[in-house]
């Protein structure tokens, strides 16, 4: 009896300890079960949007209190058109979460992300890969070296394949001239891929050995609406949301110098302004 009773706290104590373990292993933190947006309503839908976009517009913690707003699409639809992963705007909006009520917070960041997912439902977008994306490249992709002359020979290869006179044969008329002329007005350039590379919309040094900020669509510092306007600043993105026409967005182009600053000085300020007139056409 007496070793038995030694034995008792003993078995205790691994009792407890078993608990414990188990307790730990279970109690790990656990997430949200991912919404399934491709089945919300319509109404849902905008429901999440507009949720997200108060979050979008919302000070963060960096770059003098700068919103997502401030270097985005007014409506993040850079970000759902682009395959941006939910891993990585979580990764790239962590650094703007900050620790005041009205900052952005992990929370408002997670409503982002659901509005993003809404707007590709809502408006069918199918998104591109941020690698590949490079905005107005022609033909949506670079020609790849080929031969011993790189892409030219490949740009050459590629106007032959398309039956153009004036590559597959030697032109000794006028007729053959004037045939050769009508073929390269009606030439579609916008669809004729070239060699060269432009920049992609987004360059992100976590995945990738340089960091070109100067070589993407993004400004390099954030234009943000001047103390006391932000109502009028942002008003301007919801009649364009509303209406996005040619007419809307001159008006938020034209409205920037009087609404908006970027919170630094010195040439990148003026040079991310442009930037950010360019991101929004």
């Amino acid at each position: 009896m007496q070793s038995a009773s030694f034995l008792i706290p003993g078995l205790k104590v691994c009792f407890i300890a078993a608990i414990f373990l188990i307790q730990a292993g279970c109690n790990t933190t656990t997430y949200n079960s991912v919404p399934d947006y491709e089945n919300m309503t319509d109404e849902e839908l905008v429901d999440l949007i507009e949720t997200g976009m108060k979050a979008w517009r919302m000070n963060g913690s960096v770059e003098s209190g700068a919103s997502c707003a401030g270097c985005h699409a007014p409506d993040a639809f850079d970000l759902a058109y682009i395959r941006f992963s939910d891993f990585e705007i979580r990764r790239r909006g962590a650094i703007h979460v900050g620790k005041e009520p009205n900052e952005l917070n992990a929370s408002r960041l997670e409503d982002i992300i659901n509005m993003i997912h809404s707007l590709r439902v809502k408006h069918g977008i199918t998104p591109q890969v941020p690698s590949e994306f490079r905005p107005f490249q022609p033909g949506s992709k670079i020609l790849k070296e080929s031969g011993i002359l790189g892409p030219d020979e490949k740009f050459g290869l590629e106007l032959r394949a398309r039956g153009l006179t004036i590559i597959n044969h030697q032109i000794f008329t006028i007729g053959e001239a004037v045939q050769s002329r009508k073929e390269l007005i009606e030439l579609d350039l916008w669809h004729l891929p070239i060699g060269i590379s432009l920049n992609r919309w987004s360059v992100d040094p976590y995945s990738s050995t340089q960091h070109l900020t100067l070589a993407d669509w993004l400004p390099v510092l954030p234009v943000m609406p001047k103390s006391g306007k932000e109502q009028q600043w942002y008003s301007l993105h919801d009649e364009y949301l509303a209406n996005p026409s040619a007419e809307q967005l001159d008006r938020m182009l034209h409205a920037i110098d009087d609404l908006a600053v970027v919170p630094f000085s010195g040439n990148g300020a003026a040079f991310s302004v442009q930037k950010y007139k360019a991101m929004l056409i």
